[in-house]
C-alpha cells in the first residue's frame, strides 16, 4: 500500500550512499586524496633534506658563538681573545 519514493540519481543512474556521495564521487576524492598525500610525502622529504643541509652548514663554522655573529651581522667578527 505504502509507495517507496523515488531515490535521486546522477546523469550516470548511480544511487548515492548513506553520505550523499555517488560511488563515482568516492572514487574521485579518494583520487585525489592519494596524489595529495604523494605530494605531501614528496614535499616533507624536500624539507628534510633541505633542514640537513641548513645543519650541516651551520655546523661547519668554527664555534656557536662564531655562527651566532655570522648569523647576526653577515660577517664573522673578531674573536673576543685577540689582544690589541
Amino acid at each position: 500500500m505504502a509507495e517507496e519514493l523515488p531515490t535521486p540519481e546522477d546523469e550516470t543512474g548511480s544511487q548515492p550512499t548513506e553520505s550523499g556521495l555517488t560511488p563515482e564521487e568516492i572514487a574521485y576524492m579518494e583520487r585525489v586524496q592519494k596524489k595529495r598525500l604523494v605530494i605531501v610525502i614528496i614535499a616533507g622529504i624536500v624539507v628534510l633534506i633541505l633542514g640537513f643541509l641548513a645543519g650541516q652548514n651551520l655546523s661547519s663554522l668554527k664555534s656557536a658563538a662564531d655562527g651566532l655573529d655570522v648569523l647576526l651581522t653577515g660577517a664573522p667578527m673578531a674573536p673576543t681573545n685577540w689582544v690589541i
